[in-house]
């Protein structure tokens, strides 16, 4: 696909919500709805969990969703990414954005 536009990133907004259905599907994982817009709510209520989406050519083409997490055996956090996910139509993209 011939990509126009660059890549926005930004954080995830209910109104994306449709958007993502067919990614979680590519990633293998389908779902519904309202099974979506409830377990994003409960991990999005807490202030560790993350979820950014990525933009091009005005359509969602991309989520990350990762957490803030804390190391037991010293002070500190790291981040660990918990589901990526690439829309077929754009994985081959990359090339122009890095």
């Amino acid at each position: 696909m011939a990509v126009k536009e660059p890549l926005t990133i930004r954080e995830y907004r209910p109104e994306d919500l449709e958007a993502l259905l067919p990614l979680y599907e590519q990633l293998g994982y389908p779902t519904r709805t309202d099974e979506l817009r409830d377990r994003l709510a409960g991990l999005l209520s807490h202030e560790d969990y993350h979820l950014l989406v990525a933009e091009c050519d005005g359509q969602l083409v991309a989520f990350i969703g990762y957490a803030r997490m804390y190391f037991f055996e010293h002070d500190g956090s790291y981040y660990r990414i918990l589901a990526l996910a690439v829309s077929e139509d754009y994985r081959q993209a990359q090339r122009r954005w890095f």
